[in-house]
């Protein structure tokens, strides 16, 4: 496990995993953030999630997907933000995604961090031991790196088909 969750996190995890849709009122809080998912963040008894549209634009049922995806990350041990199913007074149908890291950066965020490394390695390396892929974005907490060129923090690391991840 790459990363793993906390004794907290892991209930959520559980519960959600156990439950299929949730009947409690999630207010969106934020704009529709960028892309074609159209995430929106929600609130709801002082929990955080991500609402993304069940069905997308090109008609593949996103939010069934994500579901059947987070439970058998959970079951299988990994550290992955659970989803639950949900519709709003409106009807419209979403899927949840718990917001369970920190906030995620995006990919242009951490190639930046790149152009650090000339410039001052210091900060670079700081900033490279904050951060970790998880599902398709970053989030603070270890690195992922596309090139040869970065080194490892530490000696432990797992292959993927383009790149390597280190842990930290």
């Amino acid at each position: 496990m790459f990363r793993p969750f906390n004794n907290h996190q892991r209930k959520l995890c559980a519960q959600w995993s156990r439950d299929v849709m949730t009947l409690d009122e999630w207010k969106p809080e934020s704009a529709v953030k960028p892309g074609e998912a159209g995430v929106r963040r929600a609130i709801c008894k002082r929990q955080a999630a991500y609402l993304k549209k069940a069905v997308s634009s090109d008609g593949c049922h996103r939010a069934a997907h994500e579901k059947i995806a987070g439970d058998l990350a959970n079951a299988l041990g990994f550290a992955v933000p659970p989803v639950l199913l949900f519709r709003d007074a409106d009807g419209e149908r979403y899927a949840l995604s718990l917001e369970i890291f920190e906030q995620p950066m995006t990919l242009a965020e951490i190639k930046r961090l790149g152009q650090w490394n000339a410039a001052s390695p210091t900060l670079a390396r700081t900033y490279r031991r904050r951060l970790c892929f998880i599902r398709g974005s970053w989030t603070p907490t270890g690195v992922i790196t596309t090139s040869s060129s970065t080194p490892p923090l530490r000696k432990q690391s797992f292959q993927s088909p383009s790149s390597t991840i280190h842990s930290l």
